[in-house]
């Protein structure tokens, strides 16, 4: 919850705020392997749908896919993270499939048919 708190400010993603906590986990007199904290991280979001809202509307903000953002984060990663440590190749389709499925059944769910009073 207290990430939370750090990266959203008034309901919106901070990415500069994400790039000085990477930045100060990977200082040179300091290096901390993020391998646990992005599985973490992947983890709650995964859990909580309210977060993953949140990022997806982030990551699409003024509908925009933030692709500047996401590469300058994913550069700071470059050579430092081995993906296959973060998650197996069954781990990553049980969460596609995870979230493939809350997403058709979002897209899908049933609409209220609207009752009419009769005069």
């Amino acid at each position: 919850e207290r990430l939370t708190q750090v990266l959203f400010k008034d309901g919106e993603f901070q990415w500069d705020r994400l790039s000085n906590l990477m930045d100060l986990a990977q200082d040179d007199s300091v290096e901390l392997d993020l391998t646990d904290t992005i599985k973490d991280f992947v983890r709650v979001v995964a859990r909580d749908k309210v977060l993953r809202s949140q990022m997806l509307q982030a990551v699409t903000a003024n509908n925009q896919l933030q692709v500047q953002q996401l590469a300058s984060l994913l550069g700071k990663l470059d050579g430092k993270l081995e993906l296959n440590r973060v998650f197996s190749p069954n781990e990553v389709l049980s969460l596609a499939n995870f979230l493939m499925l809350e997403l058709s059944e979002s897209v899908v769910a049933p609409v209220p048919i609207p009752t009419f009073r009769q005069m």
